[in-house]
């Protein structure tokens, strides 16, 4: 009896709420609509005591000529899941390594057209959530830009321009002088 009137309680108020939509809706074509999708979702909530009581999404399965048991269901849903994420992974490697390479000929670009330094290496450094940190490797086109005064003025320049196309704070860019071979 308990199960019967925890059945009948949604359905109660359902067709008490579709019959309150019902007045308030305008007499036009949304109304028969509107009418029709209340209407599946009382029949919804009818069935759904059957669906429990008759495990029919299973019955269903066993039903199909040649059908799967559920066991087997079971593992091949895991065999998927595996093979999703690993579809996932390689296509954020494939995406994280297109990404980088478009990202660093960008900053080549833009870093290119100073004329105080020549532009040897740029180096992204990403981790989980995305780019964490920009290396910016440069020689000094003249041994006069050397000076401490220049040189902080191009550090700027150069951080500020990876910042603009980063969106990294200037604690994420590091910018090297002078280094040939950096690892």
């Amino acid at each position: 009896m308990e199960q019967i009137g925890a059945w009948l309680k949604p359905i109660i108020a359902m067709i008490i709420l579709a019959g309150f939509f019902e007045m308030i809706l305008p007499d036009n074509q949304l109304r028969s609509v509107t009418k029709m999708i209340l209407g599946l979702v009382i029949v919804m909530f009818l069935l759904q005591p059957l669906t429990k009581v008759l495990n029919l999404p299973a019955a269903l399965i066993r039903s199909v000529p040649g059908a799967i048991e559920t066991e087997t269901v079971s593992t091949d849903t895991d065999q998927l899941i595996r093979e999703g994420i690993k579809m996932r992974n390689a296509w954020l490697q494939d995406y994280e390594a297109r990404a980088q390479q478009d990202l660093e000929q960008k900053l080549c670009r833009v870093l290119g057209l100073f004329e105080d330094f020549e532009l040897q290496k740029v180096t992204c450094t990403y981790e989980g959530s995305g780019l964490q940190r920009v290396r910016v490797v440069v020689k000094p086109t003249r041994s006069s830009l050397l000076r401490s005064q220049v040189v902080e003025g191009l550090n700027r320049k150069i951080v500020g321009a990876v910042q603009l196309l980063t969106q990294l704070n200037q604690n994420q860019i590091e910018v090297r002088w002078g280094e040939k071979n950096e690892q």
